[in-house]
């Protein structure tokens, strides 16, 4: 699923300028979910085999219980003006929206369920944070996506989630309809999007905790495919989002609605918007119902319709949002063997200040590890990162792939205080590992090439690089630093300072009694028994091994079990001894 997932950073001027052609570089799924790459379906996952029994919500369905008064640039809704909106929380920690359509389905997008172990659907609810009388929540795992979703390019991006038993309906809580085979294309026509997704772009910018709302008239298939290129077809609804009015992430799965007469038809499923950002003014996608009659009428059978295994493994740790395999950006160079070397040996890995949350850990001495780096990627996905010498930083490649820029900050502690020792650097020039699978995560490195070299002080150090000769460190005790999650749950933010934990090295077979053959050598793992690991925001950090007091870097954050980052299974890592070769001919660095 992670095809899916990489996002497409590439501007649309940027990528014609570089020759990429128009595709999904521009694309990303509409979720506030973090990368996940792609597994089985979970235990609740079924294919349909024959219709249900056939409900008739029609002459109740889609009708507001109240009278009307941020997705992005909109409104507060009245609350429960949208009785039909529900709230899905997907493993505990990703976020989407979705639509009741009976007294016992949920639908909402295929890359919010794709994969998924169990839901936590709330209805009835204005203010999530609020426990409030009208709300609802339920638990379940039964689902089912599309036959034909295909994560490359959001096609189908439809799922439908099972109820454990049918709810009664309440003044808060009721049914949308759904628009007949015989909808028009609403080009032109003033369409209703609402969800509890960001009101505004940023890294940090949180989910919104009430519902929001905002009207956007729909283009044409022609207008939509002018920015997004060939992916878009009669299959998709996209929006007019000029001045920056549309769904942002978090929004995903949730309900696009015209109001026909006071009656309320769902036309569309929140999908996809631009990677520029949610209020850039580019064309907001989503998948219409009407093109996927014959799924949902096997599954459901409603009357409207009469016409016509193991739990996801793994995930990367980077915070990020989904985002599709595209071409590279603008910054990407293909690395050909440099003419000169740089010699970091005797100095590097050397910590300038005595030792004293990463889940599980604690909080590090502040510039106790002097080569952390902060990532910011085009604004919106953070990382960690390396300094391995005065111009370049070392992180992941699903932290980078496809990265249009990064802010990178050194010299830092705590990231909400504007410290004397930090330096901010830009830099639009990268690489990614050119074995590079987004599905398998393999070879997950990247390096990021500052625009001139940094000067080195007491808090910006580089740290030292295995060798290839490096043991595997099985049963040793390893140290990783970060500022991601301090514990799980989708509302979790990064952490303000940067953390630490130690943990000890396991086998590849160990590792591989978890996630499988994609454990090879090249990946290094260790016990989080006790739920001391990595977690979400930690993704291209280091992973060390303090060698006589110098620490040498031995991994690079990729990736833990989505089930969560506390609930002890392996973390995993790059292991770097694998790629000096590669690390050398593109740096020069002697390792």
């Amino acid at each position: 699923m992670m095809k899916y997932l990489a996002v497409v950073l590439a501007l649309a001027a940027l990528s014609q300028a570089a020759g990429i052609p128009m595709n999904i570089r521009n694309l990303r799924p509409r979720s506030e979910l973090f990368p996940r790459a792609p597994v089985p379906p979970g235990p609740g996952h079924f294919v349909v085999t024959e219709p249900a029994k056939p409900v008739d919500m029609r002459g109740f369905c889609g009708q507001r219980k109240v009278d009307s008064s941020r997705i992005v640039g909109g409104e507060q809704a009245v609350p429960h003006e949208f009785p039909w909106q529900v709230a899905v929380t997907i493993d505990g920690s990703s976020f989407c929206g979705g639509t009741l359509i009976s007294d016992e389905w949920v639908m909402t997008a295929a890359h919010c369920a794709d994969g998924a172990g169990q839901f936590t659907l709330l209805l009835g609810a204005h203010d999530r944070t609020v426990a409030e009388p009208s709300q609802l929540t339920i638990e379940t795992t039964a689902h089912s996506t599309h036959p034909n979703w295909n994560p490359s390019t959001l096609a189908n991006d439809i799922a439908l989630i099972r109820l454990p038993e049918p709810i009664t309906f309440t003044r808060e809580i009721s049914p949308l309809c759904m628009s007949p085979v015989s909808e028009p294309n609403h080009v032109g026509d003033t369409l209703l999007v609402s969800g509890w997704g960001k009101t505004a772009d940023g890294a940090f910018q949180p989910i919104s905790p009430t519902l929001n709302k905002v009207t956007a008239p729909a283009i044409s298939t022609a207008e939509c495919a002018a920015t997004y290129g060939d992916i878009i077809t009669d299959n998709i609804i996209c929006i007019d989002t000029t001045g920056g009015h549309g769904s942002c992430n978090g929004d995903s799965g949730g309900p696009l609605s015209y109001d026909n007469n006071g009656v309320y038809n769902q036309v569309g499923i929140v999908s996809f918007g631009s990677s520029a950002g949610c209020t850039r003014g580019l064309p907001a996608g989503f998948t219409p119902r009407t093109s996927n009659m014959k799924f949902l009428a096997v599954v459901l059978a409603l009357a409207v319709f009469a016409q016509a295994a193991e739990v996801p493994k793994i995930f990367p740790r980077g915070d990020l949002f989904p985002r599709a395999q595209v071409p590279q950006g603008p910054g990407y160079f293909t690395p050909t063997k440099v003419a000169h070397t740089i010699d970091t040996r005797g100095f590097c890995g050397q910590s300038k200040v005595a030792s004293s949350r990463i889940v599980g850990g604690e909080e590090a001495v502040p510039h106790e590890f002097p080569w952390q780096v902060s990532v910011l990627i085009d604004g919106s996905g953070f990382c960690g990162g390396s300094l391995i010498s005065p111009d370049w930083v070392l992180t992941a490649a699903h932290c980078a792939d496809g990265a249009g820029r990064f802010t990178i900050t050194l010299g830092d502690h705590d990231r909400t205080v504007n410290e004397p020792s930090q330096v901010t650097v830009s830099s639009t020039t990268y690489t990614v590992h050119p074995g590079w699978n987004s599905a398998t995560l393999a070879d997950d490195l990247a390096l990021i090439r500052l625009n001139q070299p940094v000067t080195l002080s007491p808090e910006i150090q580089p740290i030292c690089l295995a060798p290839a000769t490096e043991s595997t460190h099985v049963g040793d005790t390893l140290l990783v630093s970060g500022w991601g999650k301090t514990a799980d749950g989708v509302l979790q933010g990064i952490s303000d300072v940067l953390m630490k934990v130690t943990a000890p090295g396991i086998t590849t077979a160990e590792c591989a009694a978890t996630y499988g053959d994609i454990i090879t050598d090249n990946i290094l793992c260790i016990d989080t028994t006790g739920g001391k690991g990595s977690c979400n925001g930690d993704s291209g950090g280091p992973l060390s091994f303090v060698n006589g007091g110098v620490y040498n870097q031995v991994g690079i954050v990729s990736f833990g079990a989505r089930a969560g980052c506390a609930e002890g299974f392996p973390a995993g890592f790059t292991r770097i001894s694998s790629y000096t070769q590669w690390i050398s001919d593109t740096t020069g660095l002697i390792i």
